[in-house]
């Protein structure tokens, strides 16, 4: 094997606008000491290889390179030295075909194809291959930059790329573009997906849980109406705990089952009055949403999240029939079946969950 040591960390370096001096204090060596590795009057010591290697989120082979594999010296430089991107695009595709496993090639290619089919079957198709995080990343960035405008979050969902990193790759997209307003609207987007998985979170205890440590999610599912409530300007009152005193909003849906949540806990404790109030408030919140037009427009009803309002025929609701039925089935409700307003609430969620609901 013909080291190449010397030119890949050199490249690496450069590439990241890194120094050998803040190299050097990366490695926790002396720039002094870099400087020899890359003029190759030294290697590194064998035990600081995974370290380089992590560094720049390459291999430790990668960082060696291997001539009998990776494009050497020469087509880098020819390369380089195109100013057309036309030409350069060529080059690369000629680089890719002649050595396929060198991944620095084959991401480079992907950033650099103009065809948005291409590019996305040469990205899949890399993703596949590639297991270097830099690379990967660099790649997936650039999808989400590309993508068409109605894929561009299902690519981020398929990518099960963490909401924390969204608002960073969706501003790179759109600042770029100039196109402020939509940069707006998904930002909005982010937070809403957030808000939403941390409620799902919050009061997310099943009743087995529930009924075997009845604090257990409640706490959660009383924070999920405390914060729905105060980001919608909603007053909730012993009477309507659930939905409050407002209009049916976009959140109904965490608000039933916050609601259910409480519902169980209160059952279990012997607290019936409570229980129903919870089921009888959930419940109604549900008829009245269904019982909308469809073109009624349901909203958010906050600042930050005011360009999502949808019209009720456009909310995607998970009705799951099976979950409702066991639900209602636990023995946490035993004492309260023999009570008509309980079974006046068990029905209409089993009427609209049968209109909607799916078994598996």
């Amino acid at each position: 094997m013909n080291l190449q040591i010397a030119e890949n960390l050199r490249r690496l370096r450069q590439e990241r606008n890194m120094t050998q001096a803040e190299l050097a204090d990366r490695l926790g060596v002396s720039y002094q000491a870099v400087s020899r590795w890359e003029n190759k009057s030294s290697y590194p010591d064998i035990e600081l290889l995974p370290a380089i290697a992590s560094l720049f989120g390459v291999t430790v082979d990668y960082l060696l390179g291997n001539t009998e594999r990776r494009v050497g010296r020469e087509w880098w430089d020819t390369w380089k030295g195109l100013s057309d991107p036309g030409e350069r695009l060529i080059q690369l595709r000629r680089m890719h075909r002649a050595f396929p496993e060198d991944q620095e090639v084959f991401y480079r290619l992907c950033e650099a194809e103009t065809s948005r089919d291409e590019c996305y079957r040469l990205s899949e198709e890399f993703l596949a291959q590639c297991s270097i995080p830099f690379f990967r990343n660099r790649v997936i960035k650039h999808m989400i930059f590309v993508e068409d405008e109605e894929r561009v979050m299902d690519y981020i969902y398929a990518k099960n790329i963490p909401e924390e990193a969204w608002d960073e790759l969706l501003e790179q997209r759109y600042r770029h573009r100039g196109d402020e307003e939509r940069l707006r609207k998904k930002q909005q987007w982010v937070l809403f997906e957030c808000l939403r998985k941390a409620f799902a979170h919050l009061s997310g205890a099943g009743c087995d849980e529930l009924c075997a440590n009845p604090g257990e999610g409640v706490a959660g599912a009383r924070t999920v109406l405390a914060v729905i409530a105060a980001l919608t300007d909603t007053h909730l009152t012993e009477e309507h705990p659930v939905a409050g005193d407002g209009e049916p909003d976009l959140w109904y849906f965490e608000r039933i089952w916050a609601g259910i949540t409480l519902a169980c806990a209160a059952a279990h404790t012997g607290d019936a009055e409570q229980s129903l109030r919870y089921l009888e408030d959930a419940v109604n919140l549900l008829i009245r949403v269904e019982r909308l037009p469809r073109d009624a427009v349901l909203s958010y009803r906050t600042h930050e999240l005011n360009t999502l309002d949808r019209p009720r025929a456009h909310c995607t609701v998970n009705y799951d029939l099976e979950y409702m039925e066991r639900t209602f089935a636990h023995p946490a409700f035993n004492r309260l079946r023999s009570d008509s307003r309980y079974a006046a609430q068990f029905e209409g969620y089993r009427r609209v969950f049968m209109q909607h609901g799916v078994r598996p």
